[in-house]
């Protein structure tokens, strides 16, 4: 007798049913397990993909991915949320390629400078203030052999290329001194206001930084 060929059709829709169910499972086990690695600690983490055919992803393919984490800790920097969004992932041993289409990453100003003072033990007098579209800094920094009283305003630059975020300053005062503005911009940028981004082991596009309110928001709106 022979055999229906409905049973090999029905047999074959059940395991692409099955990969469809258990593949997208193995990859974001694959996706959270690079994430923590790259992180010190974390609050919440979720993480959701969409693949179709899901046979892709046995190549290492993901149609989208959708990562949000809350309180993650990077480098002694606490991170209050982070939203972000990828296209066409390529995962890759412990990292993954992709274009990331959105970004937000959210940090306050107590988390900036608590980062300062773990950072640099030297600044624990440098206090940074957000306002909207402005970022002050006032405080002693050591410079030379002395210490200077310094009150700088600024604002934050990307530096794409690197997945770096710098403090640029734009107006400062320095009492009783006379210090060429270029040398102490370039000192206070190179040697502590550097949010480096860069040693995350997955892509990063960073368009902007907002500043607002007690916060600043590092973000890509696709």
């Amino acid at each position: 007798m022979k055999k229906r060929p409905w049973k090999y059709i029905f047999l074959f829709l059940i395991l692409i049913l099955a990969a469809q169910l258990l593949l997208p499972v193995v990859a974001e086990r694959k996706l959270n397990k690079i994430i923590l690695s790259q992180v010190e600690e974390i609050g919440e983490l979720d993480i959701e993909l969409v693949s179709f055919p899901s046979m892709e992803i046995l190549l290492g393919k993901i149609d989208f991915v959708e990562i949000s984490a809350e309180k993650p800790v990077y480098q002694d920097l606490l991170i209050r949320s982070l939203d972000v969004k990828y296209r066409d992932v390529l995962l890759k041993g412990n990292t993954f390629e992709g274009e990331n289409t959105y970004l937000r990453i959210l940090i306050t100003e107590d988390d900036l400078n608590n980062y300062l003072k773990h950072t640099s033990p030297d600044l624990a007098d440098l206090k940074i203030s957000l306002k909207p579209d402005q970022v002050l800094l006032v405080g002693k920094v050591p410079f030379l052999n002395t210490s200077l009283n310094l009150r700088i305003t600024g604002g934050f630059l990307v530096k794409n290329e690197e997945n770096k975020v710098v403090f640029q300053p734009e107006e400062m005062k320095v009492e009783r001194v006379n210090i060429p503005v270029n040398l102490l911009s370039k000192y206070i940028e190179d040697a502590y206001f550097t949010l480096d981004l860069n040693q995350l082991n997955f892509p990063l596009e960073i368009d902007k930084v907002k500043v607002e309110e007690g916060q600043i928001i590092i973000a890509n709106d696709g």
